[in-house]
């Protein structure tokens, strides 16, 4: 099978000398290849560091292969009240904060990517839209559903939500969503 493009799914490498080689061979594919923010990639590094190390202009975006729209979601952020905060140097393990959690502007955004796209959807995530497991899933995955629900009920088609992060494959269908994870060293 010809492959179109490959995507990592977070947690993939720290932006250090050790890692140059590991970067340098997903770079060096011949076709387009694409990141999804982890909170293990900025253990040690901001997400400003690690954008710039993957070569990333936004840590969530969109893009059309074929006749898909695929969208990339960055969960790797801690909610205080209103205000978000980034992970950073493993913060999420010293927090009163809800994590993770995607900001409520990227969830207008997403709203957005959806409602104009004439296209079937694909949605990439570190952490799961689906799990609601502590620290597994991302913390207000039930407003990420309602426009998933929202969206689907309008006809517009969310084909599967995929995510790294779980330690175990699994895929679940909550109303006309499938959700998928796969196995990830997070």
């Amino acid at each position: 099978a010809e492959v179109d493009f490959i995507i990592e799914l977070g947690d993939f490498c720290h932006p250090c000398d050790n890692n140059k080689k590991l970067l340098s061979i997903f770079n060096d594919f011949e076709k387009p290849h694409y990141h999804v923010i982890g909170n293990h990639d900025s253990d040690k590094y901001s997400k400003i560091e690690v954008m710039k190390w993957l070569g990333m202009e936004s840590s969530y975006y969109s893009f059309v292969h074929g006749n898909i729209k695929f969208i990339v979601l960055d969960s790797a952020f801690i909610r205080y009240g209103n205000e978000y905060q980034a992970y950073y140097r493993r913060n999420y393990n010293e927090t009163d904060g809800i994590y993770p959690s995607i900001p409520d502007y990227e969830l207008k955004w997403l709203q957005r990517e959806i409602s104009e796209s004439l296209l079937p959807i694909v949605i990439f995530s570190h952490h799961s839209l689906e799990n609601n497991f502590r620290k597994r899933g991302v913390s207000n995955r039930k407003e990420v559903q309602s426009i998933l629900d929202k969206a689907t009920a309008e006809g517009k088609k969310i084909l599967i939500c995929v995510n790294g992060h779980d330690h175990a494959d699994s895929i679940d269908k909550l109303n006309e969503t499938y959700y998928f994870s796969v196995n990830s060293m997070s």
